[in-house]
């Protein structure tokens, strides 16, 4: 997993962000050596946002990690001893997920996915991007970067994951539909020490943002995906959406996000704030550039 002050320069590196076009950019008229250039729309979500539907955060001071051992249920290097445990933790989170329902903040992104066909990328494990989209009437595609809470997989080659939903599985009773064993049967979970098959894609889209691009982040405290670094090295037009100013998040582990590493930041709920954020967006993807760069609302 990638973790906040980590690698950010691998993430946006210095010749990804020029502003410099060379012949080899898809967006050359290859004829006329022209720039043509649609503005692009990044949406990137955190526990936040699933946080105003009721959904259990892990990182804030009452956090799921202050009841649950991180090492027991979630690390890579001991599922395989733990997997009873493991099962048990993950069961637990698909229940919850099961009584929730997606807020204002997810129908408001679906309908800006589907507006501007942004690219939509997740930290969240949860299936409320997918069923607000599908509310809305709108088909969801999701880059869920650390996995998918109602699928399982197996760690054998060649197997591929399955979807559950939201029913319980059994450690000794959950087999692979391809090489039926339950031996390395797991939740579609990026445990902490296990690489992250998506991250590659989602570095290639961050690193494709350009000027006039705007990219929306919604609900992070930074601390897994340095987002607030990439924030201010694209060229990109930058929007913050977080409960509390970053200087007054909870303490002693203060986030690695900072409202000063983006163009435009929203205090406030998610779910509340989903109007402002609406707005914001529509105005900067028609062009105005002429929004003043400072914290335009707080609930």
């Amino acid at each position: 997993m990638f973790f906040c002050g980590n690698s950010a320069e691998n993430l946006l590196s210095t010749s990804s962000t020029s502003k410099v076009a060379s012949d080899h950019d898809p967006d050359i008229h290859t004829q006329h050596r022209t720039t043509i250039h649609m503005p692009k729309l990044v949406i990137f979500t955190g526990a936040g946002i699933s946080a105003d539907s009721g959904l259990s955060t892990f990182r804030d001071p009452e956090g799921i990690w202050t009841r649950e051992a991180i090492d027991l249920v979630c690390d890579y290097s001991s599922w395989k001893r733990n997997r009873k445990e493991v099962f048990r933790f993950y069961n637990a989170r698909r229940a919850q997920l099961a009584q929730v329902e997606p807020n204002a903040a997810h129908l408001t992104v679906a309908r800006l996915q589907h507006l501007y066909g942004a690219v939509l990328i997740t930290q969240n494990v949860d299936d409320l991007h997918e069923r607000a989209a599908s509310i809305e009437g709108y088909e969801a595609n999701v880059m869920h970067v650390h996995g998918r809470l109602t699928h399982m997989m197996c760690t054998s080659p060649g197997c591929v994951p399955w979807e559950i939903g939201y029913r319980h599985a059994h450690p000794d009773t959950e087999y692979c539909p391809r090489c039926a064993s339950p031996k390395g049967v797991k939740p579609q979970i990026v445990l902490f020490g296990e690489p992250a098959p998506l991250y590659r894609p989602m570095r290639d889209v961050l690193k494709r943002l350009k000027y006039k691009d705007v990219l929306l982040v919604i609900g992070t405290s930074g601390k897994v995906v340095d987002i607030g670094e990439v924030a201010m090295k694209t060229d990109a037009t930058t929007i913050l959406s977080n409960l509390e100013p970053s200087t007054e998040q909870w303490l002693p582990e203060a986030p690695c996000i900072e409202d000063g590493q983006f163009d435009h930041v929203i205090h406030g709920r998610a779910a509340e704030m989903a109007p402002q954020i609406e707005a914001l967006v529509h105005r900067l993807m028609a062009g105005d550039n002429a929004i003043p760069k400072i914290p335009v609302a707080t609930a």
